[in-house]
């Protein structure tokens, strides 16, 4: 994992980037938005006061791969997350689900 970057969907204005996790999670694919402290380097050092209303996620994985998706802001506020669980564009999930994702989190990512 190289870099995540969210966009402002609507405006296509970089809201935030973080280069090169720090931490094992990160480098595996879990990656806390607004943490300059679990990366080498980011910008701007919080989140904005407001979000936009979606917020396009880019990862970057490397020179051949990476991923994009686009998030309802309103939609991922109003899922209920039972503790250890996390949201997910097809719905709530744990770690262990994740993990069982095919290439999720693996190095050897097309």
């Amino acid at each position: 994992m190289r870099r995540v970057e969210v966009w402002d969907g609507g405006r296509e204005r970089l809201v935030w980037r973080g280069d090169r996790p720090l931490t094992e999670e990160g480098r595996r694919g879990l990656l806390p938005l607004w943490d300059g402290k679990a990366y080498r380097a980011s910008s701007p050092a919080g989140p904005p006061s407001e979000l936009p209303a979606t917020l396009d996620v880019a990862v970057d994985h490397g020179p051949v791969y990476g991923v994009s998706e686009v998030f309802d802001i309103a939609e991922v506020r109003g899922a209920v997350l039972p503790p250890g669980s996390y949201w997910t564009r097809p719905g709530v999930r744990t770690a262990e689900q994740l993990d069982g994702v095919p290439d999720c989190g693996s190095r050897s990512s097309p």
